[in-house]
Order: structure tokens, then C-alpha cells, then sequence
């Protein structure tokens, strides 16, 4: 083989490779990311009478309870 041909060769080589990274994958993958947090807490009063609509003498747990993402 010539010089000439295996100049176009290895050109021609490098040039497919070189595009084979810029071409997407058919099996390209989907990231879903979540995150969160959360907090529990008890709340109980001393008082037989209901405080800030939740808070009584039976305790809660919805006063101070949280989670979120």
C-alpha cells in the first residue's frame, strides 16, 4: 500500500471516529433527581383548651410535623 492511500485511510479512520463522539447514543439515559426533607415533632399543651387551633391537652403531631421536597 502506498503512502498516499494509508494517509487516506488513517484520515479517513480518524474522521469517523472523531464524529462517532458528537453522534447521540440510541440508548441515552433519563436522570430523575429528588430530594427532600422532614421533620416530626409532638406538640402538647397544658391547658385543656385548644391553642392555635391544633395544640391541646391530647398532644399533636401536626403542629410540628413537616415534610417537603
Amino acid at each position: 500500500m502506498s503512502k498516499k492511500y494509508f494517509y487516506y485511510y488513517q484520515g479517513l479512520i480518524t474522521t469517523i471516529l472523531m464524529s462517532s463522539f458528537f453522534i447521540p447514543s440510541a440508548n441515552a439515559e433519563i436522570n430523575y433527581n429528588f430530594s427532600g426533607f422532614g421533620t416530626l415533632g409532638y406538640t402538647l399543651s397544658d391547658q385543656p383548651f385548644k391553642y392555635l387551633q391544633y395544640i391541646d391537652d391530647q398532644g399533636t403531631f401536626a403542629r410540628d410535623s413537616l415534610l417537603a421536597g
